[in-house]
């Protein structure tokens, strides 16, 4: 198969983009989140593991050579009748300057590991928060909101509708540009700029830093979870298809001025409703 289609990235991708999608895919199939699936869809997710490492080393040995070529100068892409296969199959000629990738934004890849950490998270809050020892309470038995369970207290009501924190909320929230046609939305909090970023951070476990401080920590920022048909990676379908969940839910970023950043999705089962809070919320407390 090719590198491209199993880590999910664009033909001339980076080295750094190449990192973040392998981050992502391995976050996903990494055996210390399938401690209690089958032996069959853990060795499912050993193979991907094999495929996602060749993936990764051949992307990165190509985005190398084309720095490398990059470096040389003009003067090397003048040469004729020079030909250098790609990993991809395609042929590039020495009378042909290659294609130089457009830079991808640093805030996609933040984000892109920030919220697989955050499915990783809520992961494992589902399944150590539990309102009582015989029924495990569910996302879909509680409007979406994981409650957790005390000695003297019950799961409150499922709400009749989506979870509004505010009018700011609620409108950036509604943009267009934001909730797609035919999708719903379930919660819409309202936070700073400040305390997202370092809700963010905490989430990442120091593996990345919020791109929200870039922004005046009190600027209004919105948090949008939406409910969908979010189209996928076919493969990250696959694995949860295995596992019986689909991948219905994202959660979107609106800051008061700029453009919103939808990040990776899940099942909502992984991604269960959390008002941004710093520090981020502990499965244990």
């Amino acid at each position: 198969m090719n590198p491209h289609e199993i880590l999910g990235t664009r033909q001339g991708a980076t080295a750094a983009e190449v990192r973040a999608a392998y981050r992502r895919m391995a976050r996903i199939y990494h055996a210390d989140g399938l401690e209690s699936s089958t032996d069959s869809i853990r060795r499912e997710a050993e193979s991907r593991m094999v495929e996602l490492d060749a993936a990764r080393d051949a992307l990165l040995e190509e985005a190398a050579s084309a720095e490398r070529e990059k470096a040389r100068g003009p003067e090397f892409s003048r040469r004729s009748e020079l030909i250098r296969p790609s990993v991809s199959g395609s042929v590039l000629t020495g009378t042909e300057a290659p294609a130089r990738p457009p830079r991808s934004p640093l805030r996609m890849v933040v984000y892109g590991v920030i919220f697989v950490c955050l499915v990783g998270l809520s992961w494992l809050y589902t399944q150590v928060i539990r309102p009582s020892p015989t029924k495990a309470v569910t996302p879909a038995a509680t409007g979406g909101v994981i409650h957790p369970a005390s000695p003297a207290a019950t799961p409150s009501a499922p709400p009749a509708g989506p979870i509004i924190e505010s009018d700011f909320a609620k409108q950036s929230c509604s943009r267009g540009d934001v909730l797609p046609a035919a999708f719903s939305l379930r919660a819409a909090f309202e936070t700073t700029a400040g305390t997202a970023a370092a809700w963010e951070d905490a989430l990442a476990q120091g593996q990345s830093t919020s791109p929200l401080h870039e922004l005046a920590p009190g600027m209004k920022v919105a948090v949008c979870y939406i409910d969908g048909p979010w189209q996928a990676p076919q493969n990250v379908v696959d694995f949860y298809k295995q596992l019986g969940a689909v991948v219905d839910r994202a959660i979107t970023i609106v800051p008061e001025t700029g453009a919103p950043d939808t990040a990776p999705y899940g099942p909502h089962e992984s991604l269960p409703i959390l008002r941004p809070a710093s520090p981020a919320p502990s499965p244990h407390g």
